[in-house]
């Protein structure tokens, strides 16, 4: 007796169902069963992964040759750090305010020293505790007296020998014959006393100094009694150059 085989109703097929594989029946003893065809297995994930290792594999022989091959000391890549900068700074006086240093002096006390056309040498530099002037000074009657520099304060001397070596006469006393400053360790430059005709053993006003002459002469400087006195300037006026210039300087202090 022969068992017959129902095919399941298309009626509960639903959307996206697909029905199984069923073998064809064998339609004889004699005949054998046909075979389902062997399901080959996927190979391109397989193809991917191996490229990926290869790709990996080829990449370290590289970076070993590159690591290899790069000069000792190479920096790494990156940013790289500037160096710092530095500044170099000036001395400061009070309040961060800079202070010039004294300029060298060319001469010392005793030194015949030449500027353009005016020769002097420095025959004493001191602190004096007064001078002695006089408002008549040149006439015969002229009497002296001491004149003090004044709290604190305090008068600097520079006694000079002057020769004339220039093209014309110059006035030491009353003119503008020679540019002079004196200087302390500061840098400070202070002006001569006014009236120097009234000094005693000064020439007096247009007691000129001829070419080929020479004279004595003092200058007297009032300075804060805590300066401390270092160099002594002077230049020819003659010469255009006299008031932008250093001059001739003079080692006092």
């Amino acid at each position: 007796m022969s068992e017959t085989t129902q095919q399941p109703s298309t009626d509960s097929f639903v959307t996206g169902y697909v029905a199984p594989t069923v073998p064809p029946q064998n339609s004889g003893p004699d005949e054998p069963a046909a075979l389902a065809a062997p399901i080959r297995p996927r190979r391109w994930p397989l193809l991917l992964g191996g490229m990926a290792l290869g790709g990996v594999i080829a990449t370290v022989p590289a970076v070993i040759v590159a690591l290899t091959l790069a000069p000792a000391g190479t920096p790494a890549a990156g940013p790289t750090a500037s160096a710092p900068t530095v500044s170099a700074s000036s001395p400061t006086g009070g309040g961060g305010t800079p202070v010039a240093a004294a300029p060298a002096a060319q001469g010392e006390v005793g030194d015949q020293l030449t500027d353009v056309g005016i020769t002097v040498t420095v025959t004493s530099a001191e602190f004096v505790p007064d001078v002695m002037v006089s408002d008549s000074a040149g006439s015969a009657s002229a009497t002296y007296a001491p004149q003090g520099p004044g709290d604190g304060a305090r008068y600097f001397a520079v006694r000079t020998h002057v020769v004339n070596d220039g093209q014309q006469s110059i006035d030491l006393a009353c003119g503008s014959a020679i540019t002079n400053a004196l200087i302390d360790d500061r840098g400070r430059k202070f002006d001569a006393l006014d009236s120097l005709y009234k000094i005693q053993g000064n020439p007096y006003c247009s007691d000129a100094v001829q070419p080929g002459f020479e004279a004595d002469m003092t200058y007297v400087y009032r300075v804060p009694s805590s300066a401390t006195i270092t160099s002594w300037s002077f230049a020819d006026a003659a010469d255009p150059t006299s008031s932008s210039r250093p001059g001739t300087l003079v080692q006092v202090g």
